[in-house]
């Protein structure tokens, strides 16, 4: 038997749904919560606001954010007049007490990428400080922190200065190709013509120098030397620029690409800028503060008369040695060549005493005047006058 099947089926029986009966099992099925929503009047306005009222909630006072912005400017200021192991207390506490409000404090969405930001610099002011110390791990662990906080907050820029503390580390650790990749990385995301991406276009010119890649370098050079012409002589700060930098660059870049000359000129116009910057003399320093000003003895103070610590003095030699194309060596190995050097050159023992503030001039020669390969291979030369040279073909 055949079935026949109809063309269109039959439709359901339609029910009129009335639109607030609707409106009913719609809150019914979500809950109370949807109650205020679905009923017009005065609750659905209160809802309004208090939703307004919730993303506003915060815990944080007033002068919270602004004492952070104080605190990064500031350590950001003094970073080049006090050692690192003086920042280094001031900025960890600041870290931390980024990281509370972060995560024990109410804040707003706002504030929350306002802490990121402040927590991403602190860490690259305290990558620069590790640097200075020689922690290579934790410069790392900053960096790396500073890149997610700069995430956090969407400002690609604090990676930026994270990659520029990288790069300088690698390449004073001898790895250049690290420091390669690192401003490569940072200067991707670093805001086009700002001082981030300024920093970073010269320590990409300056790794490739390292890495002895001229064509590289001279391409990198030239966006350098573009930003350089807009820049002022002299800059401050951490995170300033100024052209000098750039210039003392390209003096130990042409130094690792052996052009002397070239790398003689870049040094001497650097260190004439340097020699130009005002500075007050100490006579003038003692004049103006009167009693105030401490009268130590010594020639290299501060403005107040007080005699630099060694990391004072090693924050200002190793860019000096980094200009000259000098290989990095510590104060206190390179006081002792300069010792070793004006003993063989002839300076009496009482002198050599005397420069080095010794009242034993045996202290002087035990610990400071040290002979090296040249001063050996000297005294090997003398011994052939004993014992004669032999002559071409003898055993």
């Amino acid at each position: 038997m055949a079935l026949t099947i109809p063309r269109r089926l039959p439709r359901r029986p339609t029910k009129q749904v009335i639109p607030t009966k609707r409106r009913t099992a719609l809150a019914l099925i979500g809950g109370t919560a949807l109650t205020p929503l679905m009923t017009p009047g005065p609750a659905s306005a209160a809802t309004a606001r208090a939703y307004a009222q919730h993303a506003t909630l915060t815990e944080l006072g007033p002068s919270d954010i602004a004492e952070l912005e104080a605190a990064v400017d500031g350590l950001g200021t003094l970073y080049s007049s006090q050692p690192p192991h003086e920042l280094w207390p001031t900025a960890a506490r600041m870290r931390h007490r980024v990281f509370t409000f972060q995560h024990e404090r109410r804040h707003t969405l706002r504030e929350a990428r306002e802490l990121a930001r402040h927590a991403g610099m602190l860490s690259v002011i305290l990558a620069w400080v590790t640097h200075d110390l020689g922690e290579g791990d934790l410069v790392q662990a900053y960096c790396d922190d500073a890149w997610a906080q700069g995430e956090q907050a969407d400002l690609p820029e604090v990676g930026a200065w994270a990659e520029d503390v990288r790069s300088t580390h690698a390449l004073y650790d001898s790895r250049p190709l690290d420091a390669l990749l690192a401003a490569t990385r940072g200067l991707a995301v670093a805001p086009r013509d700002g001082n981030a991406a300024v920093r970073l276009s010269a320590q990409v010119a300056r790794a490739h120098a390292r890495l002895g890649n001229h064509h590289e370098f001279e391409r990198a050079a030239v966006r350098a030397r573009d930003y350089q012409a807009q820049l002022p002589l002299h800059g401050t700060g951490l995170f300033g620029v100024d052209a000098v930098r750039i210039t003392s660059y390209d003096a130990s870049s042409y130094g690792w690409l052996s052009h002397a000359n070239r790398a003689r000129a870049a040094a001497e116009e650097a260190i004439g800028h340097y020699r130009s910057f005002p500075r007050p003399l100490q006579a003038q320093e003692r004049l103006a503060l009167g009693e105030a000003y401490t009268v130590s003895g010594y020639v290299l103070v501060h403005e107040a008369g007080d005699a630099f610590t060694i990391k004072q003095l090693c924050r200002r030699a190793y860019p000096l040695m980094e200009l000259l194309g000098l290989r990095r060596v510590r104060l206190y190995d390179a006081r002792s060549s300069c010792f070793t050097f004006l003993a063989n050159n002839g300076v009496p023992d009482h002198i050599l005493a005397r420069w080095a503030g010794h009242t034993n001039i045996k202290t002087t020669k035990r610990w400071y005047v040290k002979p090296d390969v040249e001063d050996l291979r000297e005294a090997a030369t003398t011994w052939d006058g004993l014992h004669g040279v032999a002559e071409e073909g003898q055993a």
